[in-house]
Parts: C-alpha cells; structure tokens; sequence
C-alpha cells in the first residue's frame, strides 16, 4: 500500500472515530418539558416535542405537569436529576419564572 492511500487511511479512521463520538454525544442529550397543563394542549406539545427529539437524534424526552403545589421548579429538579441536558418550560409567567430559578 502507498503512503499516501495509508494517509487516506488514517484520515478515515480519525473522521469515522470523530463522527462516532459526536453521535453519541447527540444520543445521550435529552430534553425535559415542565409545562402548566392549563396553559398548552399538553397532547399535542408532547407529541411535537417527542418528533423533533427523535429528528434531531435525541434521547426519549421526559415530560413533567406543574400543579398546584409544584409551579414547575421541584419537577425542574426532578428533571435534571433524571438526565435531562435540556429543560424546555410552556406555561406561563409564573412556569417560567419557577423553571428558571430551578435551573440556577
């Protein structure tokens, strides 16, 4: 073999080694949606978010309902700790406010 198909080579190795890292990178991301299920139609935005997870590569998103008692920051939390390396918040100011103080 030439040096220079041995170069073609190695070059391959390194962009195939590079591409499989950057692949399961993109596989462990997951995202949370914390919602106020008075606020959204909860079935369609699961089903939207749960799509664009899977084109993009994405783990199974994790879906968490605010209530009464839990504005959106205790399941923030529970989010994060399950895994999630994105938390994306519906609902209003006060979802959002409450998500965001969780995340800091």
């Amino acid at each position: 073999m030439t040096a220079w198909a041995q170069s073609l080579i190695r070059i391959s190795n390194y962009e195939v080694e590079t591409l499989q890292k950057r692949l399961a990178e993109i596989a462990e991301r997951r995202a949370a949606l914390v919602y106020n299920p008075t606020k959204v139609e909860a079935e369609t935005l699961r089903a939207s978010v749960t799509t664009h997870a899977q084109r993009a590569g994405w783990g199974e998103p994790l879906f968490y309902e605010t209530t009464v008692d839990d504005l959106g920051d205790g399941v923030t939390r529970e989010a994060l700790e399950a895994g999630a390396t994105s938390v994306l918040v519906a609902g209003g100011d006060g979802t959002v406010r409450a998500v965001s103080e969780a995340m800091v």
